[in-house]
């Protein structure tokens, strides 16, 4: 890790805290207003107002419940004001004892600003592989 990219890998880890916190204000204020979101689930694309309201109603699915979002192969390229991260991560729900209920994994690719100061997420796309034998999504990364 480099000094460049430390306010990117940073970033990362306010995606973390905020998920396992559940706090949605902390969650969307890592993407700018204008942020563009191919998300993995059931939605082609999010503007920063559905973000907010997926991650609502993601962190009132898992009630007690928390999610743990590890990540793993990080890389960064940072040039200027722009920085490109990518990323596989593994979610795991756990329980108020942090007992491993499920997990998936996905990969995850982020552009991000640097604006009047503070690195925001400006596009997201996560993806999994899809199986050629019977067009399953891959939720195991091998």
């Amino acid at each position: 890790m480099s000094d460049t990219d430390q306010p990117i890998r940073q970033l990362l880890a306010g995606y973390q805290a905020a998920v396992h916190a559940k706090d949605v204000d902390a969650f969307v204020a890592l993407y700018a207003d204008d942020a563009l979101i191919y998300e993995l689930w059931g939605t082609w694309t999010h503007d920063i107002a559905s973000w907010r309201a997926m991650a609502k109603g993601w962190f009132e699915f898992l009630g007690d419940q928390r999610s743990v979002v590890e990540a793993s192969d990080v890389k960064t390229t940072v040039s200027g004001d722009m920085a490109l991260l990518t990323a596989f991560l593994t979610y795991r729900a756990v329980d108020a004892d942090g007992t491993e209920l499920r997990s998936l994994d996905n990969r995850l690719s982020w552009v991000a600003r640097q604006r009047g100061g503070r690195w925001q997420v400006v596009h997201e796309h996560t993806s999994v592989p899809i199986a050629h034998a019977d067009g399953k999504g891959m939720f195991k990364k091998p």
